[in-house]
Order: structure tokens, then sequence, then C-alpha cells
């Protein structure tokens, strides 16, 4: 079983879970629980969730959503149409977590490549369902509160990527790691279940940051991926501004970009890419794509 225990110097939280080290670790396609036919799709599907069997928490709080069957196509690499059909899953899941009274927040997340901690190469993403809202979705709502909406006043053209009319994708000026992506809704939308919300234009620029990425870097690129949006607490309901972060690891091509001693100790980044030229290469990419075979 799980525990969560205190810092009590900082008051940061930790879930103690050693029933995680009995994951399955980076399955061929012959094995692989995620494929058609395996353990944990035994029909075929075109998008699914279930709950995870090595849960971070416990109470049926940790899912697991497949993007699509293919063992080796990444979720932007499917069509619009499909992206559709793993955002209407995300927004399912969203709606059945936000009814349950126990449920304080959703984080929607990916983790692509064994770099960053993927344990099995089928493309794939996780939904973490909190009883309580966790220390970073609380600090972007609360500074929202107390001085206003940044991606509502976020207008700087040197640092987009991509956008369409209803969201916009861009190298923050204030990117912690190099080639970090920050895609959010061009009007104050709350989540994914808001009545603004656009799902053609999310899924195009999600689609649009991987593609970037990989383009720029030649090649699959390790990444961190989440999303965050409406917390279950009326105070902060007005202060959510739909938007979702893309940490790369890579500072070059096959080159790490480490968080190390200084920034850990400090909780202060020192980012070595300027997020305007990351921004720039980024947009060229997108409108001189290259071939990735």
């Amino acid at each position: 079983m799980s525990a969560i225990r205190t810092d009590p110097l900082t008051g940061a939280l930790t879930y103690i879970v050693p029933e995680r080290q009995k994951r399955p670790n980076n399955t061929t396609t012959s094995s692989c629980p995620f494929c058609p036919g395996g353990l944990e799709a035994k029909e075929h599907y075109e998008v699914k969730s279930f709950v995870n069997r090595w849960p971070a928490m416990g109470e049926n709080r940790c899912e697991v959503v497949l993007f699509g069957p293919d063992h080796c196509k990444d979720l932007a690499y499917y069509d619009i149409g499909h992206l559709l059909k793993v955002i209407s899953l995300w927004q399912e899941r969203l709606s059945y977590f936000y009814k349950r009274q126990d449920i304080s927040y959703v984080l929607i997340f990916e983790n692509r490549g064994s770099e960053v901690g993927a344990t099995i190469s089928h493309p794939h993403g996780q939904i973490y369902a909190f009883d309580f809202l966790p220390p970073i979705p609380k600090a972007e709502l609360e500074r929202t509160l107390n001085y206003g909406c940044s991606l509502c006043k976020t207008s700087d053209s040197d640092y987009i990527v991509y956008s369409n009319d209803a969201f916009s994708l861009i190298c923050p000026a204030w990117s912690a790691w190099p080639y970090e992506l920050l895609a959010f809704s061009n009007e104050h939308v709350s989540d994914m279940i808001d009545e603004k919300f656009n799902s053609n234009g999310f899924a195009e620029v999600l689609m649009k940051a991987v593609r970037a990425l990989d383009q720029h870097f030649e090649g699959p690129v390790p990444y961190m991926f989440f999303i965050h949006q409406y917390a279950k607490t009326d105070r902060l309901k007005e202060a959510s501004h739909l938007h979702a972060h893309f940490l790369p690891i890579w500072r070059e091509k096959n080159v790490k970009r480490f968080v190390a001693a200084g920034e850990l100790g400090s909780g202060v980044m020192f980012n070595p890419v300027d997020p305007k030229k990351a921004a720039s290469s980024l947009q060229k990419t997108l409108k001189h794509p290259t071939s990735l075979s």
C-alpha cells in the first residue's frame, strides 16, 4: 500500500509507492499488454482507458489512456479525427472524476520515452485524480487570482510557434526547459468540458507541438506533457485558463538537459536556450517540414 509523507522542512508531499517497482518495462510488440489482444486490451480498440494495475494512488484514482492500437504510432501522428477521439475520452474521464465527491483535481499527462519514465513503449498517457489540489496547479491558480490571468495577457509574437482560431502554441519567455512549449486556449476557457472549449483547435495545436519538436531534433523527442485546467474549488474556478505544458528533456539532439544541484537546491531554474530563438526555430520547422523516416 502507498503512503503519503510530508517533508517537514518544506511541506512538500511525497507518495511512497514501492509496489510500482513491479511494473513491466519496455515490452516488445509480441508481449505488449497495450496492443490489441494483450493483457489490457483483449479486443480491438481505437482509444481506451482503464484503471492502472500499479497505481501511484489508491481508490481507482489512477488510469492509463491508450492513444491508439498501433504500437509504434505516437499521439501526434494519428490524423485529427483520431486525436478528437482521444480528446473525447479525456473529456469523458474528466467528467467522471469530477462527479466523484472524493476528487479535487484531475491531471492528464504523458511521459514520452523511457528517458522520462515510460516503462512500456506503446504510446499512452495517464490520468491522476487527486483528493487534494496539488501544489503546482494551486500556485498557478492562486497567482492568477492575485495578479490576473497571464495567458489572457500573452501577446508577444516573437514567442509564438503556431496558432489557430482557438489555441496558441508558444515557447514561453519564462521557459525553464530548452524548447519548452505551452499550448493555451485563446479564450479564457476553464477546462475541456467547458462549453467554449474547441476540440479541433486543441487537437491541431497538440499535433503541431509534438511534430515541431520532432522535426527540430530530427526524431522522436522524450518529453513530459501535462494539461492544467479547472480545479473543483469554487474560489479558483474563475482563475482556470486551460493550457498544456510540453517539457522536452533535450537541449540539443540526444543531449539531455539535466536539472542539477544548483536548481534542485534553490528551486530556481537556469535555461541554456533563449526561448525567442527556440520559438523561431520550431516555427521554421513547421513551415518547412522534412521527412523523419
